[in-house]
């Protein structure tokens, strides 16, 4: 007998831990609201969360630089939202880490032919100049161990 599944919007407008969840992230998207709009323009979309844990408010900024400028404004921020809720005592700027861009992909070592080898070796007997000569003949000498 199969379990009965529920649509994912009666759960979700239920009184379980999804409806909490989801009132959490509506208060929050509102207070990143408020803070943004007592930032200036240019300053507001980098500002990128709020966090308001007591009377602490941590700002999340997306790059060092727009990091700092978001401090200078930590006064501005808790003076807009005095009168609003809770008082903010302290204000925090954070951070968020950039995405790493994906690792390099590894190549396995390039390899050298037995046929390839010989034919350096053969070039190398050619050529006058003995530092080229000998690079020549290291590099046919490698192909032919591996």
């Amino acid at each position: 007998m199969t379990p009965h599944l529920s649509p994912l919007d009666r759960i979700m407008r239920g009184s379980g831990p999804l409806e909490h969840l989801r009132r959490s992230a509506r208060l929050q998207q509102a207070l990143l609201e408020r803070v943004r709009t007592s930032l200036p323009d240019a300053l507001a979309g980098h500002c990128v969360a709020a966090v308001l844990q007591g009377d602490r408010l941590t700002l999340f900024a997306d790059s060092p630089a727009w990091g700092s400028r978001l401090r200078f404004m930590a006064p501005r921020v808790a003076g807009a939202l005095r009168g609003e809720g809770p008082t903010v005592r302290t204000v925090k700027v954070r951070v968020l880490p950039a995405s790493a861009p994906p690792p390099p992909r590894s190549r396995p070592p390039a390899r050298l032919s037995a046929s390839s080898a010989r034919i350096l070796d053969q070039v190398a007997g050619d050529i006058s100049d003995p530092g080229l000569r000998a690079a020549l003949e290291r590099l046919a000498r490698r192909g032919t161990r591996e």
